[in-house]
């Protein structure tokens, strides 16, 4: 800290005790003379670290950098720079001068030092807001400089362009004016980092001044600078300078097929931007690219960088209305894209008021933008939106067989979900898909994360009661899928009580589980069982009717009195409770049930 800090008399004192401190690392690599030199320490300390130990000059930290490119880097060393007054920036800038210019004098082939990014001290000056007079001082000492490509490719020129002013950009270019046409590895010229990083305007003015051909340039993606700028978001004032320095580069296309238009949508552009860029080239908005989308379908993918998504949906509507319903190469239009992304209301119905067709477009696994809708889960209100511009859609299935219901299930729709789907179509509930699976089936295959899990499960039975009883493809039974996946008691007592008979056709034998949740689904099940065994005595069936009693599982008692009648006149009941037994018995076990309990007890028919 002394060495960043200090005064001249501390850092005396402190090598005078311990002389090999000058010596040391810290965990960067970094020498005493490395920290000196970040923090523009004055030059007596730095002139005392030197002399004690001269071979610190060309030392190395672990990113590679010598003490010179250390002092090259400006707002590391004063954080609020940016914000601070003139005259404090100017001190700053006059410390680092002398800094610089004093390590220089001491050791001028510091100035070819490279880092581990291949990197000389010119390139930190540059790329971290050194004033003028330190890049005219590296230039002097180091001329060759301005030739020199770091491991990536950039030139002084490429890092002066992403953040320096015009006045420096000026020298640089003046000290190798050949760098304006170089490209770096991503095959990106100056103008195109000038462009990606929103220059100063003076800054693109000059190098298409210096070099004009370069506005048509494209790097290794096929983008032109025009392209770089709209995706980056960069300002109105550089989009329209390079629109007016060349209108047809609106027109160019990048490797896959994307227009200035397409960029701005997939990118950060403002609607002023997209504004300009439709009126210079309408016809933008009906060009595709290599995926088959057109800018509305970017604009509906990442719309909601936008705040004024609406606004910017409707001038590309506008200009080309035919959009709204045009797929992509995966079957997808505007709307579908608008539904994965849960867009507003407005945009939904913006999209459907161009195109109401759009409703009806499968995509290329055969999924509506209802069924997508129901994927994604987005609120009810787009649902509705969607269920009132084509109700058939319900009754539309993909290539899967599923129903939107089906793919609402196989998501973990909430309930009031299922519900509204419920409402509009009840007989969804008794469709089966390609694996001749009811939507019940995917609830159950779904038992152990799905929150809502007993209430649409519940709400699926009372609408299709039938649905516990049919068997998918593979043979299941919903009870059977439930038990395979550790579906919870509650959700297993409900299925059984639809229909027991399924323990009797299907495999749920087998060591008792572990866990208390899982033994008591496992004992259920088996009990249940045992009830329709054939020599299963009087005995057993009170034993079972007992635990379903401690469980509170009243429904389980029903299916005790519908297995074995004769169980009721077992149980001792008083003449008094029988007219309330007598009722439950009518309410909720079958008709045969309560014709025999009647005929053990004549005297109440009596």
């Amino acid at each position: 800290m002394a060495m960043g800090k200090g005064s001249l008399e501390e850092v005396t004192e402190l090598l005078g005790k311990n002389p090999l401190a000058m010596r040391a690392k810290d965990f960067n690599g970094n020498t005493p003379l490395h920290v000196a030199s970040k923090h523009h320490s004055r030059t007596g300390v730095i002139s005392l670290l030197i002399e004690s130990y001269p071979e610190a000059l060309r030392m190395k930290n672990s990113n590679g950098d010598t003490p010179l490119h250390l002092a090259c880097i400006l707002n590391e060393t004063a954080p609020s720079y940016f914000t601070c007054s003139e005259t404090q920036k100017k001190d700053a800038e006059e410390v680092q001068l002398r800094v610089v210019s004093f390590l220089l004098e001491k050791c001028v082939d510091a100035s070819k030092d490279k880092n581990n990014q291949g990197e000389t001290p010119l390139f930190s000056c540059l790329r971290y807001h050194a004033p003028l007079e330190v890049v005219s001082l590296l230039y002097e000492k180091y001329p060759e400089a301005a030739r020199i490509n770091n491991n990536i490719g950039d030139t002084p020129l490429h890092v002066a362009c992403k953040n320096t002013s015009s006045e420096i950009i000026s020298l640089v270019i003046d000290k190798f004016p050949e760098a304006m046409k170089i490209r770096n590895r991503d095959g990106s010229l100056p103008l195109h980092l000038a462009c990606s990083n929103d220059a100063y305007i003076d800054v693109i003015s000059l190098l298409l001044e210096k070099c004009p051909e370069t506005v048509k340039a494209k790097d290794g993606h096929g983008s032109t600078p025009l392209h770089v700028a709209c995706k980056a978001g960069s300002s109105l004032e550089l989009v329209s300078l390079l629109i007016r320095k060349c209108p047809e580069v609106s027109r160019m296309k990048t490797l896959h097929g994307d227009t200035s238009l397409s960029a701005a949508c997939s990118g950060q552009a403002s609607l002023e931007i997209i504004s300009l860029l439709l009126e210079t080239y309408p016809e933008a908005a009906m060009e595709k690219n290599d995926r088959g989308d057109l800018p509305l379908h970017i604009s509906c993918r990442l719309g909601l960088k936008y705040g004024c998504l609406f606004k910017l949906v409707t001038s590309l509507i506008d200009v080309y209305p035919e959009g709204a319903n045009v797929k992509n190469k995966s079957g997808y239009t505007p709307l579908h894209i608008a539904c994965l992304n849960d867009l507003p209301v407005g945009v939904l119905k913006q999209l459907l008021d161009k195109c109401p067709n759009s409703a009806r477009s499968k995509d290329f696994v055969g999924d509506t933008p209802l069924s997508m809708a129901c994927w994604k889960k987005i609120s009810l209100d787009r649902i509705t939106l969607l269920l009132n511009a084509y109700p058939g859609a319900l009754r539309q299935v993909n290539d899967e067989g599923d129903t939107p219901l089906h793919v609402a299930c196989s998501f973990e729709a909430t309930l009031d979900l299922v519900s509204l789907l419920l409402k509009r179509w009840p007989g969804a509930a008794r469709e089966v898909n390609a694996k001749e699976e009811t939507p019940l089936h995917i609830v159950c295959n779904l038992a152990p994360t799905y929150c809502e899990l007993l209430e649409v499960l519940s709400l699926l039975l009372d609408v299709y009661p039938e649905a516990a009883r049919v068997r998918s493809s593979n043979g299941f039974t919903p009870l059977r899928t439930a038990y395979s996946k550790d579906a919870p008691l509650s959700a297993v007592l409900r299925l059984l009580e639809k229909f027991p008979g399924a323990v009797r056709h299907e495999h749920f034998t087998g060591n008792a589980p572990v866990g208390i949740e899982s033994f008591k689904v496992w004992k259920v099940i088996n009990d249940v069982h045992h009830l329709f065994s054939s020599d299963f005595d009087i005995e057993n069936a009170t034993y079972i009717l007992d635990y379903f009693i401690h469980l509170k599982w009243w429904g389980g008692t029903v299916i005790v009195f519908d297995i074995n009648p004769s169980i009721i006149r077992t149980l001792g009941v008083n003449d008094k409770v029988i007219p309330n037994l007598l009722f439950m018995v009518g309410s909720h076990c079958r008709i045969l049930t309560l014709w025999k309990f009647l005929g053990d007890r004549q005297d109440l028919v009596n």
